[in-house]
């Protein structure tokens, strides 16, 4: 299909290519629909203060950030958050695997290509690139960031 429609209890929640959808969800359905495995929904109370105000300087208004199993990574970027957790499950799927985490805000799901070498209980730090999250307000609408 070149366009989508996504709808939630017979109401339009966005209109637009699967790409557009994947990249850009307009609401916390639509990101949590969209996408397999689905897109991590965080709310950010269960995040350190200094990483709230760093997301806040960009996304004001800020109450859930979404984070896209494939963009979270083994190794620290420029600018990204640290989540500490613990791999509760190491599922292969094919040429990548699938990281089941526990963490103090709940569940995790991270897609790593290959075999990553970790053993369930393990104790590992994920990190989320800041450019590569997903802001949403309080109503679950996508927030404008700031450039």
């Amino acid at each position: 299909a070149d366009r989508l429609v996504v709808m939630n209890s017979g109401r339009i929640e966005q209109v637009g290519t699967p790409t557009e959808l994947y990249d850009r969800p307009q609401t916390l359905f639509v990101a949590g629909f969209i996408g397999s495995p689905p897109m991590n929904l965080i709310d950010v109370s269960a995040l350190p203060a200094q990483d709230v105000a760093r997301i806040e300087k960009v996304a004001p208004g800020v109450r859930t950030i979404g984070i896209r199993p494939d963009t979270l990574a083994l190794a620290p970027g420029f600018a990204s958050l640290a989540i500490p957790a613990t791999v509760a499950l190491v599922e292969p799927v094919g040429a990548e695997s699938h990281l089941h985490l526990r963490w103090t805000g709940g569940m995790l799901t991270a897609q790593m290509h290959g075999r990553p070498g970790l053993t369930d209980g393990q104790q590992i730090t994920l990190y989320a690139d800041l450019a590569a999250l997903h802001p949403f307000d309080g109503s679950g609408r996508r927030i404008a960031t700031r450039a």
